[in-house]
């Protein structure tokens, strides 16, 4: 199987269907698939990690059109005299492309 990257918050999406499918192979017939691509993006929230990850989003929303997917890599949090003071939420933010 051809390893394309695939970033969707909702698990298995389209682009495992079209795998699945045989699209992206060699010899697969299908429709042709858009390019993505796919950035790194981190939120901070001093109230949350979910909050982080909507900062992330809501700042990447900023300047590009037609995300259509986010994946959270990784949480994290600073933290000072015992206590969460910073909450961070790594993000893969998706969005097509033209070729």
């Amino acid at each position: 199987m051809v390893g394309i990257p695939c970033v969707n918050p909702f698990g298995r999406g389209d682009c495992h269907r079209a795998l699945n499918k045989g699209y992206g192979r060699e010899g697969g017939t299908s429709p042709a698939m858009p390019a993505v691509k796919v950035i790194r993006v981190m939120g901070t929230s001093e109230e949350s990690w979910e909050e982080a990850a909507q900062e992330a989003f809501a700042e990447a929303s900023q300047t590009i059109d037609d995300i259509s997917g986010l994946n959270v890599e990784r949480w994290t949090a600073n933290v000072e005299d015992g206590e969460i003071v910073e909450y961070k939420a790594t993000t893969e933010i998706a969005f097509p492309v033209d070729h």
